[in-house]
């Protein structure tokens, strides 16, 4: 328990930050905004969750082959970015076009005002993608898990006053940016910490 606390609380404060914006909305607005809002993020959540059988069988594969063969993960990791990245794009434009169609076909016509808010936070799935491989697969497996909780410690801290401040002048809509802004501060700061580590010279 003790040699693994930063990871424990790294998932908490994951669990704490996914249900944040929903409370904060809750207390500022109204029912009907919240209802709009868990709609669009349902439907973000759902399509952020493809990933997880593939980072799920990932990581047990990652965390020996970074210490017994640092060369090979990282070539393999370069291309779990990239081509995962490439079919999450390909996915994510497809909802985002098709956003409208897909919300009234799922929770009807009383739901379309979610559709704004799901394309605005339409990107997020990507970014929680290059989360997990920057940060779990990464970070956690080369004993960087203080940057990992770090991390996203100041991006709760921030999201809290980000999105209490956008959801009083925007309402949903600024709940629906202030997750995008955030998820893509978190992909930026992990990435920063990261590329020593995949872009270092071989010698």
């Amino acid at each position: 328990l003790i040699k693994g606390w930063y990871v424990f609380l790294s998932q908490l404060e994951i669990s704490l930050f996914s249900t944040t914006n929903v409370i904060i909305l809750g207390l500022m607005t109204n029912n009907i905004a919240v209802g709009y809002y868990s709609v669009a993020e349902k439907l973000m959540r759902a399509l952020a969750m493809l990933q997880v059988p593939v980072v799920g069988a990932l990581f047990p594969h990652m965390s020996k082959t970074i210490k017994l063969e640092k060369l090979k993960a990282k070539r393999q990791l370069k291309k779990v970015v990239f081509w995962g990245s490439i079919i999450y794009i390909v996915i994510l434009i497809s909802f985002f076009i098709f956003a409208k169609h897909i919300i009234l076909l799922l929770f009807g016509n009383s739901a379309k005002e979610s559709v704004v808010l799901f394309q605005v936070m339409s990107i997020v799935p990507l970014f929680i993608y290059l989360n997990n491989i920057f940060g779990t697969q990464i970070l956690l497996n080369i004993n960087k898990d203080k940057i990992f909780f770090w991390i996203l410690f100041i991006a709760g801290i921030s999201n809290l006053i980000l999105c209490t401040l956008l959801t009083y002048f925007y309402g949903a809509l600024g709940t629906a940016i202030s997750t995008l802004i955030i998820e893509a501060i978190i992909m930026l700061a992990m990435y920063y910490f990261v590329k020593g580590f995949l872009y270092e010279p071989k010698n």
